[in-house]
């Protein structure tokens, strides 16, 4: 089962530009780095490297989903579960394109 975030709008403090948008984490993939129920702050145009916490939209399900960047190859981004046994990643999807990350992890609540 994919593991998949509820999205919250965005509201007046420390939104500026559209640039952050706030989640909810539904599942157990990434634990213990983060749990079900935390709130991710995450920076939609931030730069995104290899060992970086991202969200991105599942190419199958179109859902929005965090991983952990393990590699990027031609634009294309191998994304990993920090608990593989709970999740499904890049080795079940295949990498994907740059235009399904949504942004960079900046912070939990």
């Amino acid at each position: 089962m994919a593991e998949s975030l509820s999205f919250r709008p965005k509201t007046l403090f420390g939104w500026v530009l559209g640039r952050y948008v706030r989640f909810r984490a539904d599942g157990a993939s990434m634990m213990p780095t983060i749990a079900q129920g935390d709130h991710l702050f995450v920076d939609a145009k931030a730069i995104v490297e290899p060992g970086m916490v991202v969200v991105a939209t599942h190419p199958m399900l179109s859902i929005p989903i965090v991983k952990r960047v393990e590699k990027v190859s031609f634009g294309q981004y191998w994304l990993s579960s920090d608990n593989p046994d709970e999740g499904r990643d890049s080795r079940h999807f295949g990498a994907i394109a740059s235009s399904q990350i949504m942004g960079r992890v900046v912070a939990k609540l």
